[in-house]
């Protein structure tokens, strides 16, 4: 958004004065921490699915907008995170046969050291280990 909102405040005001949004965007870009941790969640989430014996979609996962789909057991069982007090649930994501696995892995660099305390207090909760 840092870049974007640059881009149109230079769009609007125009030279010279536009420049500074564009400085400041790339000041903001070239400072802030790094982090490659997305990039090799990406890569090991396409490994695993080339490699993937099946990539189908688990049964309580799968809506059932036709009648008698959910009689084929789809949507059975699924958990709506948003009905639990904390939001969040223990549900399996992955494709049917696959086990569940870590992929992405937070750095402690910037913003990416709040989402692994988050993710940290997830897998606390979902392992009934976390204190709320």
């Amino acid at each position: 958004t840092t870049v974007m909102d640059a881009w149109s405040a230079f769009e609007f005001v125009g030279l010279p004065e536009g420049e500074f949004f564009l400085a400041h965007a790339c000041i903001y870009l070239a400072t802030a921490p790094k982090s490659n941790a997305v990039k090799r969640a990406m890569g090991e989430t396409k490994r695993i699915l080339n490699e993937a014996a099946t990539i189908e979609v688990p049964f309580h996962l799968r809506n059932a907008p036709i009648k008698g789909m959910a009689d084929q057991g789809y949507g059975k069982g699924y958990q709506y995170a948003h009905n639990d007090a904390r939001g969040i649930v223990s549900e399996n994501y992955f494709p049917i046969g696959m086990e569940p696995r870590v992929i992405y892995d937070p750095s402690n660099h910037g913003f990416e050291e709040e989402v692994k305390k988050r993710l940290e207090r997830t897998r606390g909760i979902l392992s009934g280990h976390a204190v709320d």
